[in-house]
């Protein structure tokens, strides 16, 4: 099947060929077009998300993220971010405020940005059950870390 390819220029200044098939109605692609028009390109709106939650993490007090590559720090900061924003009580509720205080506390407590992405698909998805499994865990190995650590300056 044959592709036409259009040039598309984003909100963002950037501009890339995108094909469509050419059994596409034309009025499709018109729509496709003016649509992304007025979007970001993917590398914008990837910054975007990263920016915003740079900006989350600041305004809540939470520690940064390490990595070895900036886009992987970019994109556990976004994941750790979803998380808050899922788990966070909502306003008025009848949850404490030593609540957030521990939510943030177990937020804090892995920092690497593996662990979070590794576990994204649990850590973004809705279900609280795995939510609390995989932060339970976390809360586990820091406490055999600590302890280790302990064991290790005890016998030295």
């Amino acid at each position: 099947m044959r592709t036409r390819r259009r040039l598309v220029t984003f909100a963002c200044g950037h501009s890339k060929y995108l094909s469509f098939s050419s059994g596409s109605p034309q009025e499709a692609v018109d729509t496709t077009l003016g649509i992304l028009h007025h979007s970001f390109c993917a590398a914008c709106h990837r910054l975007q998300r990263e920016a915003f939650a740079q900006r989350v993490r600041d305004a809540f007090g939470l520690s940064p993220i390490v990595g070895t590559q900036p886009e992987q720090v970019g994109l556990a900061e976004v994941i750790r971010i979803h998380l808050l924003e899922a788990l966070i009580p909502p306003p008025g509720s009848a949850s404490s405020p030593e609540g957030l205080t521990e939510l943030l506390d177990v937020l804090n407590r892995c920092l690497q940005a593996e662990f979070w992405i590794e576990h994204r698909m649990i850590l973004t998805s809705w279900n609280r059950q795995q939510i609390s499994n995989v932060l339970l865990a976390v809360e586990r190995e820091v406490e055999q870390s600590a302890h280790h650590r302990l064991a290790l300056e005890a016998s030295e």
